[in-house]
């Protein structure tokens, strides 16, 4: 990311070894939308429009600066950020709002210098150092502390140089991710050894009209319930895997969040929306990414009495079932996940001296 003709498309092709793959022109502005490549199915590349190019009328220059705002601002699997500065600028207004926004973000972020070979060695140096005071070193969250000159497209190994940089923090940042991840499953407690019932994993939601009942359908959750509720909803989950993984894909999710969200109809022709359930998590607030229809009333978004509609949810990654969350409707909301997190943690110890005691008989 950077400003308007800094480089950005030229970066991406050098990193890939290929000429054309992202556009590059002389003329500024030309990248206008969010443009993502997948490298060797390992991670993916975006290209971010330029901010800050004077020439670009208003209402372009504020859709630009929302765009990136929102992306930076939500994009849970951005893993790192290559920001790109022209050495003959002064950092602009537009410069420091955007090490402000990454500073909050706090993803890890390598600060290439570009267009170094349009100055003498000497004024380069001056002006790598300017730029490093102008930026205020303590608002920018550089990858290791580090900065790269990455030169101009005439001097791909310069461009290189500077992103293989920020994919080794990339790809350390996934990699720790990934190893999360499976930590995580390793430490599920074993299936068949729960007790609750899936009411005590349900939040709801009351709208007068509806009753909403959401289920997140996550192993260390549904682990904690009676076997046969723990198969039924396993086996659901298993059943729609492929749709699942088909819109995190689509939407870059690497490890989305699901829920089986229930309308019940308490009154005739209740029109639902199923769109606006909403999570907030680690105060932020999650939209669902795509909603997997799974009974033939969905579609008419409307139930009459004692009618009920159901739907897997996917999430983005970035929803932590371990602490509080709070689930919204419109106006109405349930932030009764904090007693049913105690109710798991219970649960989980009970469960794991059960199958201690199991593993310990003759």
């Amino acid at each position: 990311m950077g400003r308007s003709n800094v480089g950005k498309s030229s970066l991406i092709n050098a990193v890939v070894g290929r000429r054309a793959l992202a556009h590059t022109s002389k003329t500024p502005g030309k990248t206008r939308l969010v443009n993502v490549f997948q490298v060797d199915d390992r991670y993916y590349l975006v290209d971010l429009p330029g901010y800050g190019y004077a020439r670009a009328s208003k209402p372009d220059r504020r859709r630009f600066h929302a765009l990136l705002q929102e992306y930076l601002s939500t994009r849970e699997p951005l893993a790192g950020v290559i920001w790109l500065l022209d050495v003959r600028r002064e950092p602009s207004p537009d410069d420091h709002e955007v090490a402000e926004l990454l500073a909050r973000r706090g993803v890890p972020v390598l600060a290439a210098i570009t267009k170094a070979d349009k100055l003498s060695r000497t004024r380069r140096g001056e002006r790598a150092r300017h730029d490093g005071g102008a930026m205020r070193g303590d608002q920018l969250p550089h990858a290791g502390g580090n900065r790269a000159a990455a030169g101009s497209s005439r001097r791909a190994g310069g461009l290189r140089a500077a992103a293989r940089g920020l994919l080794v923090v990339a790809l350390i940042a996934s990699a720790g991710t990934v190893r999360a991840q499976e930590d995580q499953t390793q430490a599920l407690p074993p299936a068949g050894y729960g007790t609750l019932r899936q009411s005590d994993a349900t939040l709801g939601i009351d709208t007068e009209t509806h009753l909403i009942q959401i289920v997140p359908l996550d192993e260390a959750v549904i682990r904690m319930l009676a076997n046969d509720t723990y198969a039924s909803l396993h086996r659901l989950r298993a059943s729609r895997a492929e749709e699942i993984d088909r819109a995190a894909s689509r939407w870059g999710i690497r490890v989305p969040t699901v829920f089986l969200v229930t309308f019940f109809g308490r009154q005739a022709q209740a029109r639902f929306q199923p769109e606006i359930l909403q999570v907030t998590s680690q105060n932020r607030l999650f939209r669902p990414m795509e909603i997997i229809p799974l009974s033939p009333l969905w579609s008419g978004q409307q139930l009459n009495q004692r009618e009920t509609a159901r739907a897997i949810y996917v999430y983005e990654d970035g929803i932590r079932l371990a602490n509080q969350m709070i689930v919204s409707y419109g106006r109405f909301s349930s932030d009764a996940w904090a007693v049913i997190i105690r109710m798991l943690d219970a649960e989980r110890a009970a469960v794991l001296a059960r199958a201690a005691r199991d593993q310990g008989k003759p």
